[in-house]
């Protein structure tokens, strides 16, 4: 179990080197950090040394591997284009003779490089930054929900590459094509674009933290609507508002993004939350959607395209309080309180990453 802790215990390390160095030593390099690359390697080897059993999705996932690799294209084209892009990595690497844990480690070291490369560009405190996705589960994914994970990763890239520039929309619909290629879900995120541009307003933000709360308590009723609707198009619907109502799923999770966001607009500074938006406005709609997704499972798996961006929409909100007590308080709080989320998930063990063990064990 505890291999799952040592980026964490890298990460404080970090932190206390560079408080003991105020910063300015080169082993804490903005683009360049030593703790972060360190911690980054230790998760890669974790998840590419990993044995079959390690991760709830691994053995399906080998067995697709192997499939797709011995597949003909004829027959790939008669199963549909859904993950294409993770299906034809499998066809190509296997035929070239690329061990299955090395895919596995190739899309990780595409996921965790872009997750870094983020942080860099938007976040003040990345320490926090990576953290936090290791805290909230996003890193733990990548043991099962692989597709997904890689999905996320590219739905991050666009921000890294992202300009204000005449062909940005391109870069995002390749960046977009790209995610739905491994993760249809990631349909999702087409909004997302045109979210981000949207400038900081402190009534609209507002109205949606209303919309929000009204979201959730009439969720019940809103989806026998939507699903009546539907069912009265496609009767085969009707079961799905069966499987979603009454659901709370993820609640821990709504809480603390209700929570944070409250903080946010009440406490930070106008400055702050203007450089900020595009972070508030996707936390805001992972708000608002989420209620719609808390029957668990699958479903539950779309809002993390807008919840991934906590990771910068934290760091920054807290260094957007102008009290220095607070603001540090503030992060101690964030620590302590993720630290204890991530040792319940992973003492669940949910996605069935325990006991870990290596392949050659």
């Amino acid at each position: 179990m505890i291999v799952y802790f040592a980026p964490i215990f890298v990460i404080g390390l970090g932190y206390l080197y560079k408080s003991l160095n105020n910063g300015c030593a080169l082993l804490v390099r903005h683009k360049y950090d030593f703790f972060m690359i360190l911690a980054a390697l230790i998760m890669l080897a974790t998840i590419g040394f990993r044995g079959n059993g390690v991760g709830s999705d691994t053995p399906t996932y080998e067995f697709i591997y192997r499939w797709y690799g011995t597949m003909s294209i004829d027959e790939m084209i008669l199963r549909g284009p859904n993950n294409i892009l993770f299906l034809g990595g499998c066809a190509i690497l296997y035929r070239i003779g690329i061990p299955f844990l090395i895919y596995l480690s190739i899309l990780f070291g595409f996921t965790i490089y872009t997750v870094i490369a983020f942080l860099n560009r938007y976040v003040k405190d990345y320490y926090l930054g990576f953290l936090i996705y290791i805290f909230l589960d996003f890193y733990i994914l990548n043991f099962s929900m692989v597709r997904q994970s890689v999905a996320l990763a590219f739905c991050l890239l666009y921000f890294v590459i992202r300009k204000n520039d005449k062909i940005d929309f391109f870069r995002f619909i390749l960046c977009y094509v790209c995610a739905v290629g491994f993760h249809t879900v990631a349909l999702i995120f087409f909004p997302a674009y045109f979210i981000s541009k949207w400038k900081y307003k402190k009534s609209i933000a507002w109205i949606f933290v209303l919309l929000c709360l009204v979201t959730y308590l009439a969720k019940d009723v809103l989806l026998h609507v939507i699903f009546g609707v539907a069912s009265w198009i496609e009767p085969r619907y009707l079961k799905f508002y069966e499987m979603t109502a009454g659901g709370h799923a993820g609640i821990k999770l709504y809480i603390l993004i209700c929570g944070m966001m409250v903080a946010t607009l009440l406490f930070c500074t106008k400055e702050s939350k203007e450089k900020n938006s595009s972070w508030i406005y996707m936390l805001l709609i992972c708000m608002l959607i989420f209620p719609f997704l808390m029957s668990g499972g699958v479903i539950l798996r779309a809002m993390y395209y807008y919840m991934i961006f906590i990771i910068a929409f934290i760091p920054q909100a807290l260094d957007g309080i102008q009290s220095y007590v607070v603001r540090s308080w503030g992060k101690l709080l964030v620590i302590l309180g993720g630290f204890l989320y991530f040792w319940l998930e992973v003492s669940n063990n949910t996605l069935s990453i325990l006991p870990y063990r290596t392949f050659w064990q």
